[in-house]
């Protein structure tokens, strides 16, 4: 919830976005959240009709015993601060798939360039 709240304040404070920023725990049972994120979507897209864009931010969940030799894929060292890589996931079956993916390569662009090795391929 903490990177959300970062990324929603940065968004509507740095870009004058509008954002909703749902906080619904969907990884109760691992194997049903993207099922329960995606029931979340589909109410507030029925309460408000379309967007612009949305952004469902998950991270990555390593249990204490892999945690540390992971650690290297799943993080990284830039200006002497180690960060969270990151990534992004798109339905291949989506209907909008190929604007997903075309933004999402644009974003991946700019952000190798501003912080090489920050991502992990989408």
């Amino acid at each position: 919830v903490g990177v959300g709240e970062v990324l929603a304040k940065e968004l509507e404070e740095g870009y004058g976005i509008s954002v909703i920023h749902d906080k619904t725990n969907h990884s109760v049972v691992y194997n049903d959240s993207y099922k329960r994120s995606n029931e979340t979507l589909k109410k507030y897209l029925n309460e408000y009709g379309d967007f612009d864009l949305i952004i469902d931010l998950h991270r990555d969940g390593v249990d204490g015993a892999k945690a540390a030799t992971l650690k290297n894929s799943y993080t990284i060292n830039l200006n002497d601060q180690n960060l969270a890589k990151m990534m992004f996931v798109i339905g291949e079956n989506s209907a909008t798939y190929e604007s997903n993916k075309a933004l999402t390569d644009k974003l991946n662009g700019i952000g190798n360039n501003l912080f090489p090795g920050l991502r992990k391929p989408t």
